[in-house]
């Protein structure tokens, strides 16, 4: 019969997480922002470019997590409208919220035996406005959450239960968990220590103990050892993922090397993504918990996973990189990666449930009356969905999601500008951009990918920025007036050509806005050059629609022209 009731609670608690998703689709698409974040646009373009590029195939899913890339390539690609609108992320991850509901309501479960706290921490999961919006629009979050929820189950079963089939489960969330988000490498050794230190407190043989380390650590490695070699092949390094020219320099950031400032900024954060009053009811629940489960605290080793996803981040923040901006702290005025704080929300949510169960629990073996446990317990349930409805309201209809339209990643008033403007004056061609930071652009264009000349496309990109006017059409290059010395410094088509006069020479601007200029070639100029060099016009893919594509390593003699073929007259000239 309990097994019934707890069925049917799951199935309760799906429904709600669908229809709560589905209402929270309609309502952020109707506020336009379903795609308003530059890693939104990425994540699809990532799927899209798979087999949309001059280059497709799995070397563009680049060096981010990529099993959402992986999960959006069947409902991005083929669907433009999707793709377009960036309601292919909710289709996509909707399962996911479910999903991450159900298992925090297991959990807790298999802990409390306690239907209604149990259901609790699914709702209180579903409610939160973040874990919403970023469940329907095209990020790596909800997909982690869930995956780091799925690890804290299959754990908390296999420290009672110690079955195999619940450890090797236990690491395959692992692998799911660290190609969603890399916060999720910290479960590596995390459970492998813990499954080490479990097993040795029950006396087990080192041999058994041993075994159980290589099935866990080896199931649970295949997605970072998979992240690895991804990155030795694509990137020449196995480090290829930890980043690239794109990442900020944070030599400046106050969270550097100050232990104290890292968790201020990363508890402002929390505060905004999941509440103050759940924030404090988390933290000050830690002391009871121990106190309460203080002969078996291995009943919290799903706490510390819920929980190790923050030390990842509060790692970054001493480290200086990625930063956490908020509007209360230096550099004042803007939201920044504020969504790191999210990470934790199991944590959040399932601590002070855990907690007041635990306190009732031994309410009940105190000669107090029988009712008090009960209303203590609910009193203490219903508060906490308070706060949360409380959180949720402000979020979803009093600022409507002010953190993500007031976020530093967010131009769109400048790429509405530039993309209306591109295209009507777009004829054919490609375009030579850096799309780390154009990827709202590259998205937004309506025409195919494969007219774009990005960093991923390797030999192509090499070539084409070497000799821009043999190869790109139209240039889209940072914007000096807008005074971002970052972009200034480390954009590469600015930094080889944004001073050059033999650019201008070539390229005649077109438009620009605020943070970008686009230019286009001078054919009447190519035609000259063509000519000083000995090549046909008819082979040069900047001034001919026909040419989709072109051999890296032989577009240079199939332009040769065959009278200049090894005549010691011509020579390469591109400086009159």
């Amino acid at each position: 019969m309990r097994k019934i009731f707890a069925i049917q609670t799951e199935y309760a608690l799906a429904a709600i997480g669908t229809g709560l998703g589905i209402l929270s689709a309609g309502y952020v698409f109707f506020l336009g922002l379903t795609r308003v974040l530059t890693d939104q646009s990425a994540h699809l373009n990532f799927a899209r470019l798979t087999v949309d590029s001059i280059t497709p195939g799995i070397s563009q899913f680049g060096f981010w997590p990529p099993l959402l890339h992986i999960l959006l390539v069947p409902v991005a690609a083929p669907y433009d409208s999707l793709y377009r609108s960036g309601l292919a992320g909710f289709v996509v991850l909707l399962p996911f919220l479910v999903l991450g509901a159900l298992f925090l309501f297991r959990t807790l479960l298999f802990i409390t035996r306690h239907r209604g706290v149990s259901f609790m921490g699914g709702l209180l999961f579903l409610l939160n406005p973040y874990v919403l919006y970023y469940a329907v629009t095209p990020m790596m979050e909800v997909l982690f959450l869930a995956n780091v929820a799925g690890v804290a189950y299959f754990f908390t079963r296999w420290l009672q239960e110690q079955k195999l089939r619940l450890l090797i489960l236990s690491a395959l969330f692992v692998t799911l968990a660290t190609i969603s988000r890399y916060e999720g490498l910290i479960l590596i050794p995390l459970l492998g220590g813990l499954v080490a230190l479990r097993l040795w407190s029950q006396k087990k043989a080192r041999n058994e103990i041993e075994a159980s380390l290589v099935i866990f650590l080896f199931l649970a490695s295949w997605g970072f050892a998979a992240v690895l070699i991804y990155g030795w092949i694509y990137g020449g390094s196995p480090l290829s993922f930890t980043g690239g020219w794109w990442i900020r320099d944070p030599e400046e950031f106050p969270t550097k090397h100050n232990f104290f400032l890292s968790i201020k900024y990363f508890l402002e954060a929390s505060f905004y993504m999941l509440g103050k009053p759940m924030v404090f009811a988390a933290l000050g629940s830690v002391a009871g918990l121990v106190l309460l489960f203080w002969k078996n605290l291995f009943q919290l080793a799903p706490l510390l996973v819920l929980a190790s996803p923050a030390f990842m981040v509060l790692i970054s923040l001493f480290r200086g990189a990625p930063p956490i901006m908020v509007p209360e702290l230096a550099p004042f005025g803007v939201f920044f990666n504020e969504r790191y704080a999210l990470t934790w929300i199991g944590f959040v949510l399932v601590a002070p449930l855990l907690c007041a169960w635990a306190l009732s629990d031994k309410i009940k073996k105190l000669p107090l009356p029988s009712a008090l446990a009960p209303i203590v317990l609910s009193f203490a349930c219903f508060a906490f969905l308070g706060v949360s409805a409380a959180h949720s309201y402000g979020v979803l209809f009093q600022n409507q999601f002010r953190e993500v339209r007031q976020n530093l990643g967010r131009d769109e008033a400048d790429v509405v500008a530039l993309t209306t403007e591109f295209q009507k004056e777009y004829d054919y061609g490609k375009i030579l951009l850096t799309r780390t930071i154009n990827d709202s652009l590259a998205g937004g264009m309506g025409i195919s990918l494969k007219n774009f000349i990005y960093e991923a496309n390797y030999k192509f990109y090499d070539q084409t920025i070497q000799e821009p006017w043999l190869f790109a059409r139209w240039v889209v290059m940072y914007n000096p007036e807008s005074q971002d010395l970052w972009a200034e410094t480390t954009e590469p088509i600015y930094v080889a050509w944004g001073n050059s006069d033999v650019f201008g020479r070539y390229y005649e601007l077109v438009f620009e806005t605020k943070t970008r200029k686009v230019y286009k070639v001078k054919e009447p100029v190519v035609e000259i050059f063509a000519e000083r060099n000995g090549y046909m016009l008819s082979k040069i893919p900047s001034i001919n629609a026909s040419i989709i594509s072109w051999d890296p390593g032989g577009i240079y003699q199939e332009m040769q022209r065959a009278d200049t073929i090894d005549s010691p007259a011509i020579t390469r000239d591109n400086t009159w």
